[in-house]
C-alpha cells in the first residue's frame, strides 16, 4: 500500500542519491577536463565538501531505508539483509574513499 509517508521517505531518499550523483558526476567532468596543477588548486575543497555531504546523505538514506522497512530492516538475513548492511556500513566509505580522492584531486598537500 503506497501511503504518502512512504512515498514522501522514497522521494527523499531519491532526491539525496540524485542530486549528490549530480554533483559528483561535475567534479568528475571538470577533473577530466583541468590539468593536475589545477585540479590541485580548485578541486580540493569541492571534493572534500561532496565527501561529508555524501555521508550526511548515506547517513539520511539509510535511517529512512530501515524506517521503511521497519524490523526487517534490522535483520541480516532474509529480506532486509541489503538494509542492513548499507546502514551498518556506509560509515567505512567514508572512511576508505577520502585519502583516495583527495589524492585524485590534488588536496593532498603534506
Amino acid at each position: 500500500m503506497l501511503t504518502s509517508a512512504f512515498l514522501c521517505r522514497l522521494a527523499k531518499m531519491i532526491a539525496l542519491v540524485e542530486s549528490h550523483q549530480s554533483w559528483l558526476e561535475t567534479i568528475t567532468y571538470q577533473m577530466c577536463q583541468m590539468p593536475y596543477a589545477q585540479q590541485s588548486k580548485h578541486l580540493g575543497g569541492p571534493i572534500g565538501l561532496l565527501k561529508m555531504s555524501s555521508t550526511r546523505a548515506a547517513h539520511e538514506v539509510a535511517d529512512e531505508a530501515v524506517q521503511i522497512w521497519g524490523g526487517r530492516g534490522l535483520t541480516q538475513t532474509g529480506m532486509g539483509r541489503v538494509i542492513e548492511n548499507f546502514n551498518r556500513t556506509y560509515k567505512f566509505d567514508a572512511i576508505l574513499v577520502c585519502p583516495r580522492l583527495l589524492v585524485c584531486a590534488g588536496g593532498d598537500r603534506g
